[in-house]
C-alpha cells in the first residue's frame, strides 16, 4: 500500500495518477477542510463558478472521491483550510498528524517536493520533518508536482539541490512510475470538473511522473 500526501484536492492525481492506477494507494489531502468563518467567496472559487467557498470545498471533495474511485484508490480528507482562504496553517499540528500517519501505517509514503505554492511547501516541510523523527523507518518518496514541475523546471532543480545540501540522500525512482494507465489518469483528472472543465487537455499533465527515493 502506498500513501500519497496531497496538499490540495487534485495534486495527488495530477502528479501520480498514472502510478496509482497500477498500485493500491490511499490519498490523504491535507488542505481539504471548509473555509473558516467569515470567508464567503474567494476570488478563485468565484472564477470557478461557485456561489460560496463552502459550496466549492464540498463540491471539490466529491470530485476527489470520484477521481479516486476511477483509480481504485481510497481518499481521506483532512480538515485544514486551503491557503487561498488566508489562514496560516498550524505547521506543528500538520507535522504531528503526518508523523502519526506514518507511525501507524506500513507502506510507502509519497510526499510533495514543495513547488511554487505555499501550501505545497508547508506539506513538503512538515512531511520530511515528520519522517526524520520516526522511531520505526518507513519508505519515503518525494514526488515532483505536476504541472508545476513543467511550468517551473528551475524551481524543481533548485528544490532538489536544497535537499541534498541539507544532507538528504535521494535517488530517482523509476518503478512503478513507468507503469499504470495514462488514460485512466486522464479520466480521473476530468472528474475535477470545477477546475478542469475541459478535462486533462493540458499536455503538462500527461508527462512522465517523477519521484525520488529518500534515505536517512
Amino acid at each position: 500500500m502506498s500513501y500519497v500526501i496531497s496538499p490540495h484536492l487534485d495534486d495527488a492525481v495530477l502528479s501520480l495518477g498514472q502510478m496509482m492506477s497500477a498500485s493500491p494507494s490511499t490519498i490523504i489531502t491535507v488542505f481539504a477542510g471548509d473555509p473558516p468563518e467569515g470567508i464567503d467567496l474567494s476570488p478563485y472559487d468565484d472564477s470557478c463558478g461557485f456561489r460560496s467557498s463552502k459550496l466549492a470545498m464540498e463540491a471539490r471533495r466529491q470530485e476527489d472521491l470520484r477521481a479516486a474511485a476511477i483509480l481504485q484508490c481510497n481518499a481521506i480528507h483532512w480538515e485544514f483550510s486551503d491557503g487561498q482562504y488566508g489562514v496560516m496553517p498550524d505547521k506543528r499540528e500538520i507535522a504531528a498528524r503526518l508523523k502519526k500517519l506514518m507511525s501507524t501505517n506500513r507502506g510507502a509514503f509519497f510526499v510533495p517536493l514543495g513547488l511554487v505554492h505555499p501550501d505545497h511547501r508547508t506539506v513538503a516541510t512538515c512531511a520530511l520533518a515528520a519522517w526524520q523523527t520516526l522511531e520505526t523507518p518507513r519508505d519515503l518518496f518525494i514526488y515532483e508536482e505536476l504541472p508545476y514541475r513543467v511550468l517551473q523546471p528551475a524551481e524543481a532543480v533548485n528544490k532538489l539541490e536544497d535537499l541534498r545540501a541539507m544532507g538528504v540522500r535521494m535517488q530517482e525512482y523509476p518503478y512503478p512510475l513507468e507503469a499504470g494507465d495514462l488514460t485512466r489518469k486522464r479520466d480521473a483528472i476530468a472528474r475535477y470538473a470545477s477546475q478542469f472543465p475541459a478535462g486533462a487537455v493540458d499536455p503538462c499533465l500527461s508527462v512522465p511522473e517523477r519521484a525520488w527515493k529518500v534515505w536517512k
